[in-house]
């Protein structure tokens, strides 16, 4: 992939302050196809695909919480006489594990996806 970006990208000075340079990919494509191609490429491996990832990872983590949780607060417990259910207070903290790990989820995914939109934007601009 390197080799690639270094047949892309290239140093070139500024037309009028010739101490600046810069590394731009300024007719680097054959035509505009293939630039649009290559920028929706880059775009889709650099925002959403790592998106997709991040969202599927913790949806499957919060899936796994959820039905554990839901496991431990249905449990009853077997005695000679027959079984009992757990009490409701033990509930409580499993009930606020799951909103919590559901807003750090939210929040997670969020940031990564507001924090990377401008320069998703910015790609196909």
């Amino acid at each position: 992939m390197s080799r690639f970006k270094a047949l892309v990208f290239r140093v070139m000075h500024h037309p009028t302050v010739p101490d600046f340079q810069q590394c731009v990919s300024f007719d680097a494509f054959s035509n505009q196809h293939q630039e649009l191609a290559y920028n929706v490429t880059c775009l889709f491996a650099m925002y959403f695909f790592p998106l997709v990832v991040i969202t599927v990872c913790y949806v499957c983590i919060f899936w796994e919480i959820n039905t554990n949780s839901k496991e431990i607060s249905g449990k009853s417990v077997s005695t000679g006489t027959g079984r009992i259910q757990l009490r409701r207070s033990d509930q409580r903290p499993l009930a606020r594990a799951r909103r919590r790990t559901l807003r750090m989820t939210v929040t997670i995914v969020s940031v990564f996806a507001f924090c990377w939109l401008p320069y998703a934007t910015m790609t196909l601009w």
